[in-house]
């Protein structure tokens, strides 16, 4: 009887477990795109800059907007929008090494962390994204553009505040 109920007991335990696991990951997601959200994000660039300062390994940081949304939202309507950010967001999922980050920092606003990657580096990175998200025709949208921005540290700062004002 008492292991009947210990075993039931342990069951309840990792359940919970997963559970908490399981809501632990979705809030460090963003709902639409399943990318990293802008506090999982904040702490990966944080973690980067450290190791740059620590171990002068580099680090680079892309941000991206998807042109004209407001148009496209206005013109074909919030689905249609949705896909465009679905759309730039698989996109960075495909230029994403393991140790790299990619996020939606929130509406139209992506930004993408490249671990140990130089500016000349993410420079490459940035163009091919740019040319990946204009190849593909979105389905009642069209043509889908992003305007980036790219720096590294420590070519262009020596901060995360540097960072995001050099991008």
């Amino acid at each position: 009887d008492e292991l009947e109920l210990f075993v039931a007991r342990v069951g309840q335990l990792v359940n919970l477990k997963q559970t908490m696991d399981l809501l632990r990951a979705d809030a460090d997601r963003d709902y639409l795109t399943g990318l990293s959200n802008r506090r999982r994000f904040r702490n990966a660039l944080a973690h980067e800059v450290e190791r740059w300062r620590r171990y002068d390994v580099p680090c680079a940081l892309l941000l991206l907007n998807v042109d004209n949304l407001k148009k496209i939202n206005d013109a074909f309507g919030h689905p249609a929008g949705d896909l465009a950010i679905c759309h730039v967001a698989s996109a960075l999922m495909q230029h994403l090494r393991d140790n790299d980050t990619a996020a939606r920092l929130g509406g139209e606003e992506f930004a993408m962390l490249l671990a140990g990657a130089d500016s000349a580096k993410a420079i490459i990175v940035a163009e091919r994204l740019r040319r990946a998200v204009a190849a593909e025709l979105i389905e009642e949208v069209g043509t889908v553009t992003v305007s980036l921005g790219v720096a590294a540290c420590p070519a262009h700062a020596a901060s995360e505040r540097e960072l995001y004002a050099a991008s």
